[in-house]
């Protein structure tokens, strides 16, 4: 019987087709994702010319739950930021190296997943001066990020990340108090392998 008389048949008789639903998505036990963006410190006028500068991260995440449509995981975190200028022809330069773990929620809506995560963070500072002093600090603080995910695949995906710390305590030797607090976006790509 022709593809076209299988048919006829089929509308004349009032049937429809059983089609198959789709595979249901497989969340993956482990997940990588890299960060790459700018980073803006809140304390602009103490690290003034090198107050905004790229940074590079990586994060693992580790789901806990591994439902479809949502689920929670735990996440590790290593970014490192940095900047370099000029002020009144002497080169500055900031770094900035971050090490955090957290809880991190998730909402999948078809191939767009949502995400926001927390917890305690701790940063390594440091700031070099050109002919003057090379100073470094340490502080803890608390960090929180939200964002969202599109799945090409179970395997990739790509998005945003904006992410912010807050309640750091910096001081660079003989400079005065400051803070490592800040606020960046990156463009995140996700692999689950």
């Amino acid at each position: 019987m022709s593809g076209l008389a299988l048919l006829a048949t089929v509308v004349l008789a009032g049937e429809t087709p059983a089609v198959a639903p789709p595979p249901e998505r497989v969340v993956p036990e482990n997940s990588f994702l890299f960060h790459l963006g700018g980073r803006a410190l809140d304390d602009d006028t103490f690290y003034e010319p090198v107050e905004e500068g790229g940074v590079l991260g990586f994060e693992y995440v580790r789901n806990l739950t591994r439902e479809p449509s949502a689920g929670l995981g735990l996440e590790l975190g290593l970014f490192l930021a940095a900047d370099s200028d000029d002020s009144l022809g002497v080169d500055v330069t900031a770094g900035f190296l971050e090490g955090s773990i957290g809880l991190r929620g998730r909402v999948d809506a078809g191939p767009v997943q949502l995400f926001a995560g927390a917890g305690p963070t701790f940063i390594l500072a440091a700031i070099d001066i050109e002919n003057g002093p090379d100073e470094d600090d340490s502080s803890a603080g608390f960090f929180a990020h939200f964002g969202a995910l599109f799945r090409f695949s179970d395997t990739f995906g790509l998005g945003l990340d904006a992410r912010g710390v807050s309640g750091t305590d910096i001081t660079f030797g003989t400079f005065s108090d400051t803070d490592a607090d800040y606020s960046q976006v990156t463009l995140v790509f996700a692999w689950n392998p």
